[in-house]
C-alpha cells in the first residue's frame, strides 16, 4: 500500500473503516457482489452520467480487497483495486466527498487513476449506506476536466443514490 507521505509517484490509500468487519459482512448478505448486469442500476448511473454532465458514472461495491462495479456507464472496467478506489476515501466520510481537481489534490494526485486511463479529475460521490447505516459503496460521477459542484448537484446526487438504495433493500428486491 502506497501513502501520500512517503514521496512523489505515491498516493494516499483510505484507511479501513471502523466497522470494517461488519461492513463487509452486510456487503456479502446482499449477494450482489458480482452479479449480472440490472437494468434498475444501469438507469440510476446513466440518469447520474447524462444529467451532471461527465463522462463516468458507476455504482462502486467496496469489497476487502477491490472496488467491484454494481453498474457503470462510461467505464468498461468492472472492478479496480481497493488501493486506488476514490470510493474506498468516501465510505469513511459523512455521507459526501467531492474533489474539484485531483490532479491538485496530494490524496490523489499520483493516483493511477489520475495519472492513467480514465484520468480523473473531477470526483463526486455519495455513500451508499444498508438499512443500519454502515456504509457498502458508493455512486459516484467522475471526469477527465476539473470543476466545482455546488450543493443542489450534491443533493440530487444524494437523491438519486436513495433512489438507488430503495432498489437494493427494497422487500423481494434481492
Amino acid at each position: 500500500m502506497s501513502d501520500a507521505s512517503s514521496g512523489p509517484g505515491f498516493f494516499s490509500v483510505a484507511p479501513l473503516h471502523t466497522n470494517e468487519e461488519e461492513r463487509i459482512a452486510s456487503l456479502r448478505k446482499t449477494g450482489l457482489l458480482d452479479s449480472t448486469p440490472d437494468p434498475r442500476f444501469d438507469d440510476i448511473t446513466k440518469l447520474a452520467a447524462s444529467t451532471f454532465e461527465v463522462t463516468t458514472a458507476v455504482v462502486s461495491l467496496i469489497d476487502v480487497d477491490r472496488q467491484w462495479f454494481l453498474s457503470s456507464c462510461g467505464l468498461s472496467a468492472s472492478e479496480t483495486s481497493r488501493d486506488v478506489a476514490f470510493c474506498a476515501h468516501t465510505i469513511n466520510e459523512d455521507q459526501f466527498m467531492v474533489v474539484g481537481d485531483a490532479q491538485a489534490d496530494p490524496r490523489f494526485m499520483n493516483n493511477p487513476l489520475v495519472t492513467s486511463d480514465p484520468y480523473i479529475r473531477f470526483y463526486a460521490g455519495v455513500i451508499i449506506s444498508d438499512p443500519s447505516g454502515l456504509p457498502l459503496g458508493t455512486l459516484c460521477i467522475f471526469d477527465p476536466k476539473p470543476r466545482m459542484f455546488g450543493m443542489q448537484e450534491q443533493n440530487t446526487l444524494r437523491m438519486m443514490a436513495k433512489m438507488l438504495g430503495q432498489e437494493i433493500f427494497k422487500p423481494g428486491g434481492n
